[in-house]
């Protein structure tokens, strides 16, 4: 059985008394995590996990009065990587918009779950390192996911599994941050460098190397998909530049270091752990504000990378990790080598 550890078992016990209902789209207006309890036909749902069946269930939690919620929801598998690399499957959640009105789900219909890819602690230290890093993307812009950490009891409605208790959390669905924004969601394979807004897609780039993450792509989608892979672009309607880029999915980050993280065989790098700057020259333009900006948020950064609850061990891991990326961004011979010289395409523009 996954296992909640008594730090966030106590976090989970204050919720419903630090949370209410008040604001239109409660769900990520709050830090504490939410305790939820999914019941659905758990053995069809794992049988069946690449094929992504659509499974009719039940979501129960508290109330901020503390009391009892029951709303219909529909649960499938989502991903790619990680239903060929974990044990337990990323998951789906769709609500009734109508049904969860005046609840702590209210304004939200269809949620992403990250949940723990295998059993053990050190795969529960990987779950909150990436909930960490999207909080730390949060410390650096209003442009970027929120996240909401939960513990999930996922019981089993035939009653042939026994129930599981897995730390997990939620990402904030696209429709809610476009609303959140003021944005229109940008549906095409392909955008131009000068399509983005240089300022925020410089922040976005440095961002990437202070994690070590390679697995993403600024201006294609995978396949046929929108643009772009592990990123979503928003843009004010109308409009065909100043869009705006924000990051997901950041499992195989260097930072955290997953057994099944590998570089793409394209990239002269060996190890995730090694850094690469993948940024486009065009955006450089804005490095010095960039740097200023990290620098000026640097304690919210370590702060929020360390959010969800990992271990000492690896809160010092992590914090050495970022460190040796300030010394990088501070140091101009280095600055100059791993970033200003590694860039591609043309020349900058401010």
């Amino acid at each position: 059985m996954f296992q909640l550890l008594p730090t966030l078992a106590v976090l989970i016990q204050t919720s419903v008394a630090g949370c209410g209902t008040m604001a239109e789209r409660p769900l990520f207006e709050c830090d504490t995590p939410l305790a939820i309890e999914l019941t659905l036909p758990m053995r069809t749902l794992m049988r069946n996990a690449k094929r992504h069946p659509v499974l009719d269930g039940t979501l129960r939690f508290a109330d901020s009065r503390g009391q009892d919620v029951i709303l219909d929801v529909k649960v499938t598998t989502r991903g790619h990587d990680r239903l060929q690399n974990c044990n337990f499957p990323p998951l789906s959640l769709t609500v009734d918009p109508q049904q969860a009105r005046d609840t702590t789900f209210a304004g939200q219909k269809k949620l992403k779950i990250v949940t723990q890819c295998k059993r053990g602690a050190k795969y529960l230290d990987f779950l909150r390192q990436e909930f960490g890093i999207y909080k730390a993307f949060n410390a650096l812009s209003e442009f970027s996911f929120r996240v909401r950490m939960l513990s999930i009891t996922f019981l089993d409605s035939a009653g042939k599994r026994r129930e599981d208790v897995q730390v997990a959390f939620f990402i904030e669905s696209v429709p809610e941050v476009g609303q959140r924004l003021g944005l229109r969601t940008v549906k095409q394979n392909q955008i131009g460098v000068w399509q983005l807004d240089a300022k925020h897609a410089n922040v976005y780039e440095v961002f990437q190397f202070m994690i070590a993450n390679t697995d993403w792509s600024m201006f294609k989608g995978p396949g046929e998909e929108d643009c772009c892979h592990n990123g979503k672009v928003f843009g004010a309607q109308g409009t065909d530049t100043d869009w705006l880029l924000l990051p997901y999915d950041f499992d195989r980050a260097g930072l955290i270091d997953a057994p099944y993280a590998e570089p793409d065989a394209r990239l002269p790098i060996r190890s995730v752990r090694q850094r690469l700057f993948r940024g486009h020259c065009h955006y450089l333009g804005h490095l010095e504000r960039t740097i200023q900006l990290f620098n000026d948020r640097r304690d919210a950064i370590e702060s929020a990378i360390n959010a969800g609850g990992v271990t000492e061990k690896t809160i010092s891991k992590q914090t050495d990790y970022i460190a040796e990326f300030y010394t990088i961004i501070n140091d101009p011979e280095k600055l100059q080598r791993q970033i200003v010289a590694s860039c591609r395409g043309g020349k900058s523009e401010t």
